[in-house]
Parts: structure tokens; C-alpha cells; sequence
């Protein structure tokens, strides 16, 4: 398994396993934080722009302000990869509100870059559909990838209890989204649907939109929960999950119980979309 060595934090690389940030920071202190996460696939990020522009809109909308310009923060991220030499893992783009001023009490953003390791499910997970809980809730800032995982996990036990992957979680009835990802379902007429509101509008589930609506009836709206027990098929989307089936929500079967046709299309479509990803990036470095 690949290992960085190294961690950027506000224009330096440091050795991977030095301190980034003081116990003061509001990041640490207030989950003041935001973050972004993306594959890196034979050295190549993939879907960088579209993660950058996430970064950036999620910094926004909490009034964090970003430190670097968009050409420096890329600069950062391929000096980044270029120390380290990993070539399949993960990254993540880090901002925290950072310590305050002991005397304006103004505070100043920490900008981090940490490799993850890449996280990969076992081929059953893809072949034969995972199962979720479910739990009511709806997260402060749904539509702003924050660090602040508390509810998943404080259900980490009862996940595991019920051998599911992940929470759907849901509020007044309509779902929203799970954990780490966005939730799509396909009715009994193949329409694919999925919440558009209040959600993390997640890079994959931006694909998989595209690669849906050239094949298949598509509507982002309102999902109750009710609509699970008529349902052919569902699945999640995420940047380190790809697009993986579910067979199981709670105690409800979702359609025969194993990952249909229309999942099976859209799984192969993403994975030939990630293909030509990286044969566009080789080809723009040429």
C-alpha cells in the first residue's frame, strides 16, 4: 500500500505525521472547517476542477476565506504529488478557521493538503448491493462539505450492529442523502430519481446525472421514504465508492434484493467516464 511521506500546510510540505495545526484552532475547537476529497488514479486527480470549484463554493457559503488563488492552490496540489510519487490514493484539500488574534480576535485560515489512502470496497460490495440504516436528521450546512461527521459517528455501533455500509438520512419523511454520498433511487418504470435540495451536491452524483439522463427519464425532487418499498433499485454515489448498489434500507428490501439493471448501465458509464478522465488529463500534460 502507497504512503505519503509528506503534508502541505499553508504554502510548506512537512513530514506526514508532524503537527499541522495548534489545539486552538476553531477548526479543532468549533468544527469551524471545510474540506474537499478526490481519487488520485495513476497519479492523475481525478475530476480536480470539479473538486476545486466545490472547495471553493463550500469556503463561501461559510464565509471562509481561502488564502490561495485557484492556480496556487493547484500549484500546491501538484507539488504535493510530485513529493510524495503516490500513485493510487486519496486527497484532501483542507481549510480551517485557524487561531485567533489575541487582540482583533480576527482569525486566519489554515490551508492543508493530506494523501489518504484510497478506499476500496470488496467486489461483493459492487456484485451483490450493501444495506443502509436509516436515522432523522439533516445536517447543519447540507449543502457544504464541513469536517463535522458527529452523527455518523455516534452511529458507527449501530451501523455496524445492523452489518449495514452507511445511514440514509432523512427528515419529515423525505430522504436526503447518506454520510458520505448522495442516494438515487429507480421507480418501477425506470425513472431515476434523486433529493435535490438540501444535500452535498456531490461530484459523482454530478456524472452520474449526465450518464443517466442520456439513457433513462430523470427528476431531481422531493424522495419520501415511503417510496423505498416500491422501488426497482437504489444506489449512493461518492467519490471513493464510485456508484454502488443497495439491496437493503433498514428493514425494506429494495426491489429483488440484488443490484439491477439500470445500476449495472450506470456503473459501467462511470467507470468508462473516469477512463476518459484520465486519458484527457495525459493528453493535456503532453
Amino acid at each position: 500500500m502507497e504512503h505519503f511521506d509528506f503534508q502541505y500546510i499553508n504554502g510548506k510540505l512537512v513530514k506526514e505525521g508532524d503537527p499541522l495545526i495548534f489545539a486552538s484552532d476553531s477548526g479543532f475547537l468549533r468544527s469551524f472547517s471545510i474540506f474537499d476529497y478526490f481519487n488520485l488514479i495513476e497519479g492523475i486527480p481525478v475530476f480536480l476542477e470539479d473538486h476545486l470549484d466545490r472547495f471553493f463554493c463550500s469556503a463561501k457559503q461559510v464565509g471562509l476565506k481561502v488564502p490561495y488563488t485557484r492556480p496556487e492552490i493547484k500549484d500546491a496540489i501538484f507539488q504535493f504529488l510530485d513529493v510524495n510519487d503516490v500513485k493510487n490514493g486519496g486527497v484532501r484539500l483542507v481549510l480551517t478557521g485557524g487561531v485567533p488574534d489575541r487582540i482583533s480576535r480576527k482569525e486566519t485560515p489554515n490551508f492543508i493538503i493530506q494523501g489518504a489512502f484510497l478506499v476500496v470496497l470488496p467486489q461483493s460490495a459492487y456484485t451483490d448491493g450493501v444495506s443502509l440504516i436509516t436515522h432523522e436528521y439533516l445536517r447543519e450546512f447540507p449543502e457544504v462539505k464541513t469536517t463535522n461527521y458527529m452523527m455518523w459517528k455516534s452511529l458507527s455501533s449501530k451501523i455496524d450492529s445492523a452489518r449495514a455500509l452507511d445511514v440514509l438520512y432523512h427528515l419529515n419523511g423525505n430522504i436526503s442523502e447518506t454520510s458520505r454520498g448522495n442516494f438515487f433511487l429507480v421507480t418501477a418504470d425506470n425513472l431515476v430519481v434523486t433529493p435535490r435540495d438540501k444535500i452535498l451536491k456531490g461530484i459523482t452524483r454530478k456524472y452520474a446525472l449526465t450518464l443517466a439522463k442520456d439513457q433513462f427519464e430523470v427528476e431531481e425532487r422531493d424522495v419520501s421514504l415511503s417510496e423505498l418499498s416500491s422501488a426497482n433499485e437504489a444506489f449512493l454515489t461518492s467519490s471513493s465508492k464510485s456508484i454502488l448498489p443497495v439491496v437493503k434500507i433498514g428493514d425494506t428490501i429494495i426491489g429483488d434484493g440484488k443490484p439491477g439493471a439500470v445500476t449495472h448501465s450506470l456503473m459501467r458509464l462511470y467507470k468508462k467516464q473516469v477512463s476518459k478522465e484520465l486519458i484527457n488529463f495525459k493528453e493535456s500534460i503532453i
